[in-house]
């Protein structure tokens, strides 16, 4: 069987990036999702009428990376990885959320800057009528902020204790059980449980 090629797998990848932008700002529907057809026409719409730029989404290489760190026992690099995850998941639905409520840019840049990673778990989400965040999630999401923080900052921080190794084992394992409640609810908020609809038809429109 014959590799698509670059070009090709480029322009899946675009395209498969429009359309859950669209979705997520709620430019196109569930209604739209539904036929092929109409989404087809109703994306290519889009593209000709509004200015869109390109963001390229790295958390699947985060996760990646923080795996190859995790099995080359370097367990702090993995929990920096995942912190990273975790900020650019947040940040993504918070994104999303804003852009749906019609905020301009400026208000949305300093939203993202200004509320702190507690804030952005729970009032924040409360404020934009979002779902409430799972606490036992949040938790270890903070707690892996705060790792990541006190090893990349101890050199400055007098008060900083390291970890044992089996602790940090131990919330690398808790952080990966996080991952998958926040793509979850990820796609809860931002693609109403439709992202598999989505994935197909994203496939079947890139063979056009």
């Amino acid at each position: 069987m014959k590799k698509p090629s670059r070009n090709r797998k480029a322009y899946r990848e675009l395209a498969k990036s429009f359309t859950n932008s669209m979705f997520e700002s709620g430019l196109i529907t569930e209604d739209d999702i539904e036929d092929r057809e109409k989404l087809f026409n109703r994306l290519i719409t889009l593209a000709r009428s509004i200015d869109y730029k390109v963001v390229v989404d790295h958390r699947d290489s985060l996760i990646s990376e923080a795996k190859i760190k995790f099995e080359a026992k370097e367990y702090e690099l993995a929990i920096m990885f995942y912190a990273l995850y975790f900020e650019h998941a947040i940040n993504s639905i918070i994104d999303a959320a804003l852009t749906r409520n019609e905020l301009c840019k400026k208000t949305k840049v300093a939203v993202l800057r200004n509320v702190d990673n507690s804030g952005k778990y729970t009032w924040l989400l409360e404020v934009l009528n979002l779902p409430p965040f799972n606490k036992k999630h949040s938790d270890i999401i903070l707690k892996v902020a705060s790792e990541r923080n006190a090893f990349v900052h101890y050199k400055w921080n007098t008060d900083y204790q390291d970890v044992s190794v089996n602790e940090l084992i131990q919330l690398i394992k808790s952080a990966r059980q996080s991952v998958t409640y926040v793509k979850q609810y990820e796609s809860r908020v931002n693609y109403k449980g439709k992202k598999g609809v989505l994935q197909s038809t994203n496939k079947a429109n890139s063979a056009r």
